[in-house]
């Protein structure tokens, strides 16, 4: 079994399949689980992109295109991540002054 600890807005690549974890129950990491036969490739995702970018640079068009909405995808979630973490911080000021 391969464990994983993960961040929020991290994800892992089974086979072709995206698996992605969001913020749960508010914590920061996550420890993740993930038994496959071994023919199925399981990659974090920053090696995913690595691997993903190297081959668009050797001139794979398939890997260009997907490297580029990635790349797209990863800005979103950058986006949706700090916009998560602002509000998370403003909600805890506000317990905190309730208090």
């Amino acid at each position: 079994m391969l464990l994983l600890s993960l961040q929020e807005g991290d994800y892992v690549m089974v086979g072709d399949t995206r698996v992605s974890f969001e913020d749960i129950d508010g914590t920061r990491q996550i420890v993740v689980g993930i038994e496959a036969p071994k023919d199925i490739s399981i990659l974090r995702g920053k090696l995913y992109e690595e691997n993903l970018a190297r081959l668009a640079a050797e001139g794979d068009k398939h890997a260009q295109d997907l490297h580029r909405k990635l790349k797209k995808e990863y800005s979103t979630r950058l986006r949706k991540n700090a916009t998560a973490r602002l509000r998370r911080e403003k909600q805890q000021r506000r317990m905190t002054a309730q208090a």
